[in-house]
């Protein structure tokens, strides 16, 4: 309990184990300034960061309820899939956190259900754990390590190294990682899968992604291209901004009305 806030709270600390491990420190106290540095409501609040015995910690906003991950899970063992009407609801809401992470001159990086909370009582959605946002700010740009995130959501640009090539805006690997979760919140189940993460890696890169029609045949071809729209292959030929992608999945919930 915060006795100032007179609020629950969550504090997260570094394990001591990890307190010798540099990188592994500056990753975890980039994780709350980062996230500090977005107000919003669909983003986790951070409300202080220090060290106390010798391990870093910070403190955070408690959200009482579970991850998307969480809520998907039954769906991965065969029970129905999430509504439509709640599945756009839940994505149109990390769309509106991402968005403003984006205006805020920080690429997530690692977007994936794991990382998305769903408040039990409000519903609301929260966007969490900037614990791989890294690299330095200079001049404006971000300086990238050359992999980063999580394979089963990871834009092919990042597996074959071209990603080094985009000098101008990094976001749209986020619009990426945000199409495969919109695939896997939407049908209950990735679009690519294989024996181990290279195969899966690979076809990322090289195997185009199924119609998410092809696992749930009530979902429009409009909200079909959507999606791939967002997973294609070539970072210029995704949506810009996650506010584009936000306003063509409104469209699609418009026709479910």
């Amino acid at each position: 309990i915060d006795e100032k806030k007179n609020k629950l709270v969550a504090v997260k600390f570094l394990r001591p184990e990890l307190q010798a491990d540099e990188v592994m420190v500056q990753r975890f106290r980039a994780e709350a300034t980062t996230a500090k540095a977005v107000t919003h409501e669909n983003v986790i609040s951070i409300y202080s960061q220090g060290r106390y015995r010798n391990s870093d910690y910070f403190v955070a906003e408690f959200i009482d309820g579970c991850s998307l991950d969480e809520l998907l899970e039954p769906q991965r063992h065969g029970d129905p899939p999430l509504s439509l009407t709640c599945g756009l609801w839940i994505l149109d809401q990390v769309c509106a956190g991402l968005s403003a992470v984006h205006r805020a001159g920080i690429v997530h990086r690692d977007v994936k259900p794991g990382n998305v909370m769903v408040e039990s009582e409000t519903g609301r959605v929260v966007i969490m754990d900037f614990g791989v946002v890294g690299g330095k700010r200079t001049g404006g740009e971000e300086e990238y390590s050359d992999t980063f995130g999580t394979p089963a959501y990871m834009a092919p640009e990042i597996i074959n190294g071209t990603i080094a090539e985009r000098k101008d805006d990094k976001s749209s690997i986020d619009i990426y990682a945000l199409g495969v979760t919109a695939f896997e919140t939407l049908t209950g189940h990735l679009p690519f899968n294989g024996d181990n993460w290279i195969d899966v890696l690979f076809q990322h890169v090289a195997t185009a992604p199924p119609r998410p029609s092809s696992i749930r045949p009530e979902i429009s071809d409009d909200l079909d291209e959507v999606i791939q729209r967002c997973m294609a292959k070539d970072p210029n030929e995704r949506y810009r901004t996650i506010d584009e992608f936000r306003s063509a999945l409104n469209s699609t919930i418009d026709m479910l009305k």
